[in-house]
């Protein structure tokens, strides 16, 4: 096991070491690039039964040049057992995506002792086990990536399976989903590739079975990635015809006229038109400013983050803005770092009514002017509110030059503090009766 200087230009003179006899039967390392010295000394001091490993950055998948006739004759010379493509963020030093190559001198058929394992490998000549791991890892130190010991154990796993069993996990059934699968998605847009490909497998059969429009598969897709659908979830949700009646909802806000178009859309998928807020547990009538209280509690705001969605940073409750010896507050303030957006938030007890617009534009104003960050986005403003008609905060909305959005939201409750309430309900009916 070594670490060699890898990377290293004009590590010989143009006409040096061209005759080293640990690259005979290989072109020449080229002068510019060290690393195929290093690897291609690996390989003169493998023995017989000898297996290697070193890391080459992805592009050395694809790329040219006099690298890729080294690469392609250790490919010809049935050395490479495997090539496994790894995560980013691995390594202190560096955040690209590597891969990993696996060298064998004997992959010929042959009895092996794995500690008290004994294995009996088959003939692998002219076979590369291909494994792509960018899916694999967990959050480490905030922006790396690591392994776990599961990861490790199902890599290592399929890796000595692989050569065992040719057939391993090929069954006709999968054989049969996985042509579905390409079949279904060879000519889809790039964005429904991107939601497909970060599912489990389990997720995509459901979608490839159960629903026919590729517009409510990339919808499903993005849905269940964002709230961390389990495959039970998915299934109630395509019951329940959840995109069909997202479709029907009218979204009142001034986005498309107040954002650049890349961003207007962002914000459209961001925001919702309704929200849940059964979390509060609010089964009688209350004040505004209990109903304010109550949200902006600690444990419930972070249901309130969990419902908003994924990128919200939740900053803080009744926000205080001083301008002209004057003092404002914000009901619930947020960041969104995928739009880089301050999000003010007021919430209301009653319907929709139009001042309330006005109210937040003025906000949203001093928040650009007092706090706005130099390279963050203008802030957007979202008022919630009990109900709203549709119409009247279309005609509100008209020469605001501010992003605002309306939503209304609901309460309703878990199920389990609902059937609580119900028992209780009954149980004071009954009560009432004796």
């Amino acid at each position: 096991m070594a670490n060699p200087p890898f990377n290293q230009k004009d590590w010989r003179a143009e006409n040096e070491l061209k005759d080293d006899p640990r690259w005979r039967g290989y072109d020449t390392p080229p002068k510019s690039n060290v690393n195929y010295a290093w690897i291609l000394n690996m390989v003169s001091k493998l023995s017989e039964n000898g297996v290697a490993g070193f890391i080459l950055a992805n592009g050395a998948l694809s790329g040219g040049g006099e690298e890729y006739k080294i690469r392609r004759t250790l490919i010809e010379n049935n050395l490479v057992e495997a090539i496994l493509v790894l995560p980013r963020n691995l390594f202190y030093t560096t955040d690209i995506s590597v891969t990993l190559w696996i060298l064998n001198k004997n992959k010929k058929a042959q009895s092996k002792s794995i500690g008290e394992e004994k294995r009996n490998y088959r003939e692998r000549e002219k076979e590369i086990l291909f494994m792509d791991l960018r899916q694999l890892g967990e959050p480490f130190e905030k922006k790396y990536t690591q392994f776990s010991d599961d990861d490790i154990k199902k890599v290592t796993s399929t890796y000595h399976l692989k050569k065992e069993f040719p057939d391993m996990g090929l069954s006709p059934r999968n054989l049969w989903n996985m042509k579905l699968f390409y079949e279904r998605y060879r000519l889809a847009n790039p964005k429904l590739l991107k939601a497909v490909a970060v599912l489990p497998w389990g997720h995509n059969l459901l979608l490839i079975n159960k629903v026919q429009s590729l517009e409510a598969v990339e919808f499903y897709a993005n849905e269940a990635v964002a709230k961390a659908w389990s495959r039970d979830w998915l299934l109630n949700a395509i019951k329940m015809d959840s995109y069909a009646h997202a479709q029907k909802q009218i979204k009142s806000h001034n986005f498309s006229e107040t954002l650049t178009e890349i961003d207007a859309d962002y914000a459209n998928e961001v925001f919702k038109d309704t929200y849940n807020l059964g979390f509060l547990g609010i089964t009688e009538k209350t004040k505004e400013t209990e109903f304010r209280e109550t949200i902006g509690r600690k444990n419930q705001s972070v249901c309130f983050v969990l419902e908003l969605g994924k990128g919200f940073s939740f900053i803080g409750n009744q926000h205080r803005l001083e301008y002209n010896n004057k003092e404002y507050f914000i009901d619930m303030l947020f960041f969104h770092r995928g739009l880089r957006s301050l999000v003010a938030i007021k919430l209301k007890i009653g319907v929709f009514k139009a001042e309330y617009i006005g109210k937040m534009n003025f906000y949203l104003s001093l928040l650009d002017k007092l706090e706005k960050g130099e390279n963050e986005n203008q802030s957007i403003g979202i008022i919630l509110c009990a109900d709203k008609d549709h119409l009247d905060v279309e005609i509100a909305l008209q020469d605001i030059n501010k992003p605002i959005g309306v939503a209304d939201y609901q309460l309703l409750l878990p199920k389990d503090k609902l059937q609580n309430l119900l028992i209780d309900e009954i149980k004071k009916s009954e009560e009432i009766n004796e």
